[in-house]
């Protein structure tokens, strides 16, 4: 089990510092490629992973992305592509959180074809494992834009693909909420044994609604992660924070003797 974390200026302080007690390094689609290639000119000899996040939405829909995919994944050589599981084509859940227009909802049996189609295409072209990570539902009192038994879904779709999952624990915490559950009851629900890497973040309460704020961890959140590993035995751990040095520095170090003890 090893221990990453994103890319950022506070990481590469502390890596200079030697004080980053990590063995690789997460990014997403918000660095270029070439950007990504400076910092592993900036950062030689360490592991990279290239984290595609909601692109899986695009496969099969928007042309280009595979390619796109691939560019990020070649640079990287990442041992998995990992996306977020959602059951939504490209540009629902944005139509809805920034403009409150609802978008007739997939069929739970279509949306689950979907996807499965979407990872199987993305595995096959980029010759690589596909893991899939769980993601709250937006936020919809009325249920319209939701799949409230998406736990279920995505353990269909992790089944009939054989591939694993990245287990998000920030995501988890948001979604038990809305679903008026303890995070534990509602991480029970999820294929855990299929678990391949774990996400963890502080998320934030905004208006009185928990969003992914991707802040610190509390002491909440290293409880879920200490349970979680009982329950789980992932190959990655990663921190997504990236914002001060300090705060990171601590994390890590949390963390770190965390996964030394369990």
């Amino acid at each position: 089990m090893i221990l990453s974390t994103n890319y950022g200026v506070a990481l590469v302080e502390l890596i200079r510092a030697g004080e980053a007690p990590i063995q690789a390094i997460e990014v997403g689609p918000w660095i270029s490629v070439d950007r990504l290639r400076l910092a592993q000119q900036e950062l030689p000899g360490w592991k990279w992973q290239f984290h595609p996040g909601n692109l899986i939405s695009g496969v099969g829909w928007l042309p280009g992305t595979l390619n796109r995919l691939k560019s990020w994944i070649d640079c990287t050589q990442s041992r998995w592509a990992s996306f977020h599981a959602t059951f939504l084509p490209p540009g629902y859940a944005r139509a809805y959180l920034k403009w409150g227009w609802r978008l007739p909802m997939l069929r739970p049996d279509t949306a689950v074809s979907m996807l499965c189609r979407q990872v199987e295409r993305a595995g096959r072209f980029l010759d690589l494992p596909v893991i899939l990570e769980n993601v709250p539902p937006p936020p919809d009192p009325d249920g319209l834009c939701n799949y409230r038994d998406y736990p279920e879904l995505l353990g269909r779709v992790l089944e009939k693909t054989g591939c694993g999952l990245l287990l998000d624990l920030g995501h988890a915490r948001i979604a038990a909420e809305q679903a008026h559950q303890p995070a534990c009851d509602y991480l029970g629900r999820l294929p855990l044994g299929k678990t391949r890497q774990v996400h963890v973040s502080g998320p934030r309460l905004r208006d009185g609604v928990l969003y992914d704020a991707h802040q610190p961890l509390g002491d909440e959140d290293y409880n879920l992660l200490e349970w979680a590993l009982g329950h789980t035995r992932p190959e990655v751990v990663t921190l997504e924070y990236y914002l001060e040095k300090e705060p990171l520095r601590q994390q890590l170090s949390r963390l770190a003797a965390i996964l030394e003890r369990i």
